[in-house]
């Protein structure tokens, strides 16, 4: 089961990654189309800069989303140590007698 588990994680992972570029891009090129045809070198360079600056909100919205989910999923518990419990096998004596 835990090369399952492993298995489908990376995959997730990969996904996840694949549909974060694929909006990172969606963004840059939708902010930077119309700008592009622009009068002159530098409002093509000003366009690139602001499709950035709006790409690089989107990769910040992903990230707080990201975070908010992990702390909703796996929320953070103190963790207890606790003894194992004595094994009763073939060879043990009940501690009643």
């Amino acid at each position: 089961m835990t090369g399952l588990a492993s298995g489908l994680v990376e995959t997730m992972r990969e996904i996840a990654g694949a549909i974060g570029v694929a909006a990172v891009s969606t963004v840059l090129v939708s902010r930077t189309g119309p700008i592009a045809g622009g009068a002159g070198r530098a409002a093509g360079a000003l366009g690139a800069a602001n499709a950035f600056h709006a790409a690089y909100w989107v990769l910040v919205a992903f990230a707080a989303l990201g975070a908010l989910t992990a702390a909703i999923a796996f929320p953070w518990r103190a963790m207890r140590r606790t003894e194992p419990a004595p094994r009763r096998g073939a060879g043990s004596v009940p501690a009643n007698g």
